[in-house]
């Protein structure tokens, strides 16, 4: 990227469950809404991917691009509502072959916790709202432990089958566990994405696009209104 635009993630905006072996990716609501607020304050413009690939924003602005991981219906049912209320766009990852699944977990999934995947017609409202769906993949796989026909696989029909069901390109792929090797580059880019988030930490000032470092986020608990603080000044210190 020509500019350091900070790229938020996250996964379940909603409570942890009892089960629930990584809490750290869980944000609660009420975190999520004061979080989205403190960026505001500070002078945060939300944009796309399809934003900077359309060129369809203003560079002299403060963006920041906010992410989403795994596509679940929480997103639909807390973070959705919120995201409307504050007027901003947002990315969001979808797992394609489990678009509108239920109590679904994943062969590698290191969470473990049942899922409740967005549906179709959950994803079409959003989009329609201006929120962006990316890949991740059809399947929630380590993409470095699939044959290269396995890793063609994923990112070539994933984007077709998101592209088909949604009518709309899609411009980005997160690799799921932040996983992936200069095999699964090379194939992103012959696949036709444009962008590829990681889960690694860093300044994205030219990056290879392919290769985007992003900014976990936490929200669960007490502790974690620090834990933003400490987050938003990393923000502020390489945001230009």
């Amino acid at each position: 990227m020509e500019k350091n635009y900070p790229i938020l993630y996250y996964h379940f905006i909603k409570a942890p469950g009892t089960n629930s072996q990584i809490k750290g990716l869980y944000t609660t609501p009420s975190h999520f809404e004061w979080q989205i607020k403190r960026l505001i304050n500070k002078g945060f413009t939300f944009i796309t991917f399809e934003d900077i690939a359309k060129k369809q924003y203003d560079v002299n602005k403060r963006n920041l691009i906010l992410t989403f991981d795994d596509g679940c219906e929480s997103l639909y049912l807390n973070a959705f509502p919120i995201l409307k209320r504050q007027g901003i766009k947002a990315v969001i990852y979808v797992v394609a072959e489990s678009i509108g699944a239920r109590n679904i977990v994943w062969k590698q999934n290191e969470n473990k916790e049942p899922l409740n995947i967005l549906t179709k017609e959950q994803i079409i409202e959003m989009t329609n709202y201006g929120i962006e769906i990316g890949s991740h993949l059809c399947d929630h796989v380590h993409l470095p432990q699939l044959s290269l026909d396995g890793m063609k696989h994923e990112l070539v029909e994933s984007k077709r089958l998101l592209e088909n069901e949604l009518g709309k390109k899609i411009y980005s792929v997160a690799y799921p566990f932040g996983s992936y090797n200069n095999d699964v580059l090379n194939i992103a880019a012959e696949a036709g994405y444009q962008f590829g988030v990681t889960t690694k930490a860093g300044n994205n000032i030219s990056t290879n696009n392919l290769e985007l470092f992003r900014i976990g986020v936490k929200g669960h608990s007490l502790r974690h209104y620090w834990y933003f603080y400490k987050t938003l000044k990393k923000i502020l210190k390489t945001a230009l």
